[in-house]
């Protein structure tokens, strides 16, 4: 598994799947190449049950642009077939900043955290409206604050992520949520509800924000019960979710992460809400029993996606204790791992304009390729067009053309009901390297690989796991060859009796007329003994 982006000079993670017969502890060296040079080795040694090993490779990848990636294993004497050792993957490495725009109210505590951290991020350019904040903010040199809260679509729509903290939705005006929705639900925009004690998330209720929660707010409580804080402190508490989420993983090891996670400050406060909307992943409880629905414990950190869009919300404003009492380490895991995943995917696209994608990243000859998405004009506004034009420009990689370039065009229509989005689907008769890109916007490149289906060449040995699941579902059992001389053991040790019913018309059978006859001829003997006429 290869992430489809990763930043320049930031660490990527590749896992590969090693599958292995009759090598019982064998060491092997596997190794990693980025386009052709060596990345990455590890030394693996094949467990006695055959199977399958997972090796991870780790590399800081030194330049931009798109990298083939090459997981292999030397090819040892005993092998049947000497074509299956490799695997192939590419790889995305980018240096874009990820534009960011945060809203705040007032410079709360969580908020003042948050910014720092934001701002020493070199990978992010972070834009700030504080509605409440000290005027001259935006004068002062370097300043990510804005002189006031933006009122166009572009300012929302070029930006990958928006953290919305504790702000009265009047402040907002419902044409500015309106556009926040449309960003999300449209464009795929990311957004963090960063919730606080007078308006995030319940004063949402009712307004174009309402949908974009993963959580449905709780607003029975009165404001000043609503924003009471604990005398105590108390954890928060990993759901089974969270306990394998990649948002939450502070270390590789599971032992680690979760000496780490026990080790993290309580806090006092958490927002009231009745519960996660369905399809919403919850990672993150308020685990005090009094504080619970009946639906549950309540969530704190929960995700969900919403139209072409990601939506998180986080129901505490004391994420800065995990700074304050365990160092700036933690703290830039945890929002780091939230930043780099809502904003991946809209630089995957590389364009604000058109955001369209292919259902898979690898095909084989003959297979569908379905191209999907929404496209919007100058101004953010949704494309309305009959339809939209496009090229797929083809480098043959075999056959006779090899090397030649080819175009297919390629026409996307409009989805009924679905302003600005459309879709297009064509066959690849050509294994090569695929590059599709429309006429409107021939920057925005979607790319993919096709090959020639040889499946037999990758898989030559027996798939006893997936025989083994075939058997069980037929109520049976699998016997290998060495393994047959317990079949008649077996055949013995399950015969039972069968009764067996057979239907018989006795107009046919013999006994039945034998008996006819015989019942008349005592009729018979009987009259005449008793002289009955």
């Amino acid at each position: 598994t290869t992430p489809k982006l990763v930043f320049l000079t930031e660490q990527a993670e590749v896992r590969a799947k090693i599958r292995h017969q009759g090598f019982p502890g064998k060491t092997v060296t596997a190794s990693l190449s980025a386009n052709g040079k060596v990345v990455d080795e590890q030394k693996i040694t094949l467990p006695a049950q055959d199977g399958e090993s997972e090796v991870t490779f780790r590399f800081v990848p030194q330049e931009m642009g798109e990298l083939k990636l090459e997981a292999s294993i030397p090819v040892l004497p005993e092998e049947i077939s000497k074509e299956n050792n490799t695997a192939t993957d590419k790889l995305r490495v980018i240096d874009s900043k990820v534009h960011v725009l945060v809203i705040e109210q007032e410079p709360r505590w969580d908020f003042r955290y948050l910014i720092s951290y934001l701002q020493r991020d070199r990978r992010l350019e972070v834009r700030c409206a504080l509605i409440d904040g000290e005027p001259g903010l935006d004068k002062i040199k370097d300043s990510p604050f804005l002189p006031s809260l933006p009122d166009d679509r572009e300012t929302f729509f070029k930006s990958e992520i928006l953290i919305l903290g504790d702000v009265n939705p009047s402040a907002l005006g419902t044409t500015r949520m309106k556009i926040i929705h449309d960003w999300v639900e449209q464009a795929g925009g990311g957004i963090i509800f960063h919730a606080g004690s007078k308006f995030n998330p319940t004063s949402y209720a009712g307004t174009p924000l309402e949908p974009l929660l993963p959580v449905i707010p709780d607003t029975s409580l009165p404001a000043e019960q609503y924003g009471k804080r604990s005398l105590d402190y108390f954890p928060l508490k990993r759901s089974p979710m969270g306990e394998n989420s990649p948002y939450l993983k502070m270390a590789e090891n599971p032992a680690d992460n979760q000496r780490i996670w026990n080790g993290f400050p309580g806090v006092r406060w958490t927002a009231s809400v009745s519960r996660a909307k369905p399809g919403a992943e919850v990672l993150l409880v308020d685990p005090r029993p009094d504080h619970a629905s009946r639906d549950g414990a309540r969530p704190v950190f929960a995700i969900q996606g919403y139209g072409a869009g990601t939506s998180v919300y986080i129901g505490t404003d004391e994420t800065y204790r995990w700074y304050s009492h365990k160092g700036e380490a933690y703290y830039s895991i945890f929002w780091g791992q939230i930043m780099e995943s809502l904003s991946l995917q809209r630089l995957q696209g590389a364009s604000s304009l058109t955001q369209l994608k292919t259902d898979r990243q690898k095909y084989f000859v003959g297979d569908k390729v379905i191209v999907s998405g929404r496209v919007f004009q100058q101004g953010f506004k949704p494309l309305i067009a009959p339809a939209l034009q496009g090229n797929a420009k083809i480098l043959a990689s075999s056959g006779a053309g090899r090397g030649e370039e080819k175009q297919v065009p390629v026409t996307l229509s409009p989805v009924e009901g679905q302003k600005g989005e459309y879709r297009g689907e064509f066959t690849v008769n050509t294994p090569g390297e695929y590059r599709f890109a429309t006429t409107l916007d021939p920057n925005a490149v979607l790319k993919f690989d096709v090959t020639e289906p040889n499946l037999e060449k990758l898989q030559t040995s027996l798939d006893e796991q997936a025989l083994k699941s075939m058997a069980q579902a037929a109520r049976s059992r699998l016997f290998r060859e060495e393994d047959l001389d317990g079949i008649p053991n077996l055949v013995a040790s399950k015969s039972v009796t069968l009764p067996i019913f057979k239907k018989i018309e006795l107009y046919y059978s013999p006994w039945w007329l034998a008996a006819l006859a015989a019942f008349a001829s005592l009729e018979w003997i009987l009259r005449r003994m008793t002289h009955l006429k």
